[in-house]
């Protein structure tokens, strides 16, 4: 199970700073011409773009930083909306995690189920093996230790945001 968990972290991490989107094949690529790929200041308007027009409810109080944690160099096209994504995941992860309101948690649960099948996962995250269905199915029968490892591991921007 640990390596499971290792894999999918380390899988994420690549999404998350590869050039060319987030599937296992596009992560293990090197870029080329005719990759999607832009600079800094792209990334941040669509990113702004992106939290602009957010499809997805926001836990209450929480709102996206107005800039994505700061990328350098060649930057893969969905890496900006890619951001907001896992910032928007990582603060139901935190409601159901920390929060008390059961229906609450409830909403945050639900929120959590469609991850990867939102507009940007179904483009860029690859869950084809069921990895994040099954975080989520075991944290709403009790067993949070795997949500908690991706909280701890994915969220450290959304955390930094949000002084938790």
């Amino acid at each position: 199970m640990r390596t499971r968990i290792i894999t999918v972290t380390a899988t994420l991490a690549a999404c998350l700073v590869a050039v060319t989107g987030c599937s296992s094949k596009a992560a293990q690529t090197q870029p080329s011409s005719g990759d999607k790929v832009i600079d800094s200041a792209k990334y941040i308007a669509l990113y702004q773009k992106t939290i602009a027009h957010f499809p997805e409810p926001m836990p209450n109080g929480i709102t996206f930083p107005s800039d994505p944690p700061a990328m350098q160099g060649q930057i893969g096209i969905g890496n900006a909306a890619g951001m907001a994504y896992f910032y928007w995941n990582c603060s139901w992860e935190d409601v159901y995690l920390n929060g008390t309101d059961q229906t609450l948690k409830a909403k945050a649960l639900t929120q959590m189920k469609k991850f990867p099948n939102t507009s940007w996962g179904s483009k860029y995250y690859d869950d084809s093996s069921g990895i994040w269905v099954d975080v989520v199915k075991k944290a709403s029968l009790g067993d949070l230790s795997e949500l908690q490892q991706f909280y701890d591991s994915d969220c450290s921007y959304y955390r930094q945001v949000n002084h938790k």
